[in-house]
Protein backbone atom coordinates (compact mmCIF):
# COMPACT_ATOMS: atom_id res chain seq x y z
CA UNK A 1 0.00 0.00 0.00
CA UNK A 2 0.99 3.33 -0.95
CA UNK A 3 -0.08 6.13 1.35
CA UNK A 4 1.10 9.92 0.39
CA UNK A 5 2.74 11.61 3.84
CA UNK A 6 3.98 14.80 2.52
CA UNK A 7 4.50 16.88 -0.59
CA UNK A 8 7.43 19.39 -1.19
CA UNK A 9 7.33 22.06 -4.13
CA UNK A 10 9.64 21.63 -6.97
CA UNK A 11 12.39 24.55 -7.03
CA UNK A 12 14.88 25.58 -9.59
CA UNK A 13 18.54 25.16 -9.18
CA UNK A 14 20.89 27.68 -11.19
CA UNK A 15 24.60 28.48 -11.09
CA UNK A 16 25.74 31.95 -9.59
CA UNK A 17 25.27 34.09 -12.33
CA UNK A 18 22.93 32.23 -14.36
CA UNK A 19 20.28 35.02 -16.54
CA UNK A 20 17.49 33.38 -14.61
CA UNK A 21 18.46 34.95 -11.48
CA UNK A 22 17.63 38.63 -12.29
CA UNK A 23 14.06 36.69 -11.81
CA UNK A 24 12.42 36.51 -8.16
CA UNK A 25 10.63 33.35 -9.91
CA UNK A 26 11.24 31.47 -12.71
CA UNK A 27 8.64 30.51 -15.65
CA UNK A 28 8.94 27.00 -16.46
CA UNK A 29 8.77 27.42 -20.44
CA UNK A 30 11.87 29.79 -19.99
CA UNK A 31 13.92 27.36 -17.24
CA UNK A 32 13.61 24.84 -20.27
CA UNK A 33 15.23 26.83 -22.93
CA UNK A 34 18.28 25.94 -20.80
CA UNK A 35 20.54 22.44 -20.74
CA UNK A 36 19.04 20.22 -18.10
CA UNK A 37 20.61 18.03 -14.94
CA UNK A 38 17.93 15.44 -14.22
CA UNK A 39 17.89 12.84 -10.99
CA UNK A 40 19.12 9.88 -12.22
CA UNK A 41 15.83 7.53 -13.26
CA UNK A 42 17.57 4.36 -11.79
CA UNK A 43 19.12 6.05 -8.58
CA UNK A 44 16.44 8.18 -7.80
CA UNK A 45 13.45 6.98 -9.74
CA UNK A 46 10.48 8.21 -7.30
CA UNK A 47 12.46 11.97 -7.84
CA UNK A 48 13.27 11.42 -11.01
CA UNK A 49 9.22 10.16 -12.40
CA UNK A 50 7.66 13.10 -10.86
CA UNK A 51 9.78 15.58 -12.09
CA UNK A 52 10.04 14.29 -15.57
CA UNK A 53 6.26 14.22 -15.77
CA UNK A 54 6.35 17.54 -14.12
CA UNK A 55 8.72 19.10 -16.75
CA UNK A 56 6.92 17.24 -19.89
CA UNK A 57 3.78 18.46 -19.49
CA UNK A 58 5.31 22.01 -20.28
CA UNK A 59 5.95 20.51 -23.81
CA UNK A 60 9.02 21.71 -24.56
CA UNK A 61 11.66 19.76 -25.68
CA UNK A 62 13.71 18.59 -22.87
CA UNK A 63 18.07 19.65 -23.46
CA UNK A 64 18.99 16.98 -20.78
CA UNK A 65 22.81 17.14 -20.53
CA UNK A 66 23.14 14.81 -17.64
CA UNK A 67 21.94 12.86 -15.12
CA UNK A 68 22.67 13.35 -10.71
CA UNK A 69 22.69 10.32 -8.64
CA UNK A 70 22.37 12.19 -5.71
CA UNK A 71 22.38 15.99 -4.55
CA UNK A 72 25.73 15.86 -4.38
CA UNK A 73 26.37 15.53 -8.02
CA UNK A 74 22.95 17.69 -8.70
CA UNK A 75 24.93 20.39 -6.74
CA UNK A 76 28.23 20.06 -8.03
CA UNK A 77 26.79 19.79 -11.71
CA UNK A 78 24.69 22.31 -11.30
CA UNK A 79 27.34 25.19 -10.10
CA UNK A 80 30.06 23.98 -12.37
CA UNK A 81 27.82 25.36 -15.17
CA UNK A 82 26.75 22.13 -16.78
CA UNK A 83 22.95 23.11 -16.52
CA UNK A 84 19.99 23.79 -14.35
CA UNK A 85 18.36 21.16 -12.05
CA UNK A 86 15.00 20.82 -10.18
CA UNK A 87 14.82 19.83 -6.78
CA UNK A 88 12.14 19.94 -3.85
CA UNK A 89 12.56 23.05 -1.55
CA UNK A 90 13.34 21.05 1.12
CA UNK A 91 16.73 19.84 0.00
CA UNK A 92 17.86 22.35 -0.29
CA UNK A 93 17.31 23.83 3.51
CA UNK A 94 20.32 23.64 4.96
CA UNK A 95 22.44 23.56 1.38
CA UNK A 96 24.73 27.18 1.40
CA UNK A 97 27.13 27.05 -1.50
CA UNK A 98 27.98 30.15 -3.19
CA UNK A 99 28.20 28.73 -6.52
CA UNK A 100 24.38 27.51 -6.30
CA UNK A 101 21.16 29.79 -6.03
CA UNK A 102 17.32 28.64 -6.07
CA UNK A 103 14.13 29.75 -7.50
CA UNK A 104 10.40 28.96 -7.21
CA UNK A 105 8.65 28.47 -10.72
CA UNK A 106 6.20 30.82 -10.76
CA UNK A 107 2.68 29.90 -9.87
CA UNK A 108 1.67 27.13 -8.18
CA UNK A 109 4.43 25.20 -7.75
CA UNK A 110 4.38 21.42 -8.86
CA UNK A 111 4.40 19.30 -5.46
CA UNK A 112 6.43 16.10 -5.28
CA UNK A 113 4.76 13.36 -2.70
CA UNK A 114 6.67 11.31 -0.51
CA UNK A 115 4.56 8.07 -0.26
CA UNK A 116 5.39 5.64 2.52
CA UNK A 117 5.08 2.20 1.14
CA UNK A 118 3.53 -0.52 3.80
CA UNK A 119 1.54 -3.75 3.98
CA UNK A 120 -2.03 -3.85 2.74
CA UNK A 121 -3.48 -4.49 6.68
CA UNK A 122 -4.41 -2.85 9.88
CA UNK A 123 -0.90 -1.02 10.89
CA UNK A 124 0.57 -1.56 13.92
CA UNK A 125 0.39 1.07 16.91
CA UNK A 126 4.25 2.20 16.89
CA UNK A 127 3.34 2.12 12.92
CA UNK A 128 0.55 4.57 13.66
CA UNK A 129 2.62 6.58 15.60
CA UNK A 130 4.98 6.98 12.93
CA UNK A 131 2.35 7.93 9.88
CA UNK A 132 0.59 10.49 12.54
CA UNK A 133 4.05 12.08 12.71
CA UNK A 134 4.82 12.53 9.64
CA UNK A 135 1.56 13.85 8.48
CA UNK A 136 1.81 16.43 11.64
CA UNK A 137 5.18 17.75 10.53
CA UNK A 138 3.72 18.36 6.80
CA UNK A 139 1.00 20.26 8.34
CA UNK A 140 3.34 22.07 10.23
CA UNK A 141 5.74 22.91 7.26
CA UNK A 142 2.65 23.43 4.97
CA UNK A 143 1.39 25.85 7.75
CA UNK A 144 5.04 27.55 7.78
CA UNK A 145 5.23 28.09 3.91
CA UNK A 146 1.95 29.73 3.66
CA UNK A 147 2.91 32.19 6.86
Amino acid sequence: MAEPVWADPLVVILPARHPLLAHAQVKLGEALKYPLVLWHPEADSGCHDQTKAVLEGAAMPLRVVDYATDLGVMLTLVGSGYGIGYVVASQMQTVNRPDIATRPLVGDPPMLSTYLLRRQSEPSEPLKRFIARLKALNTLQSGEAGA
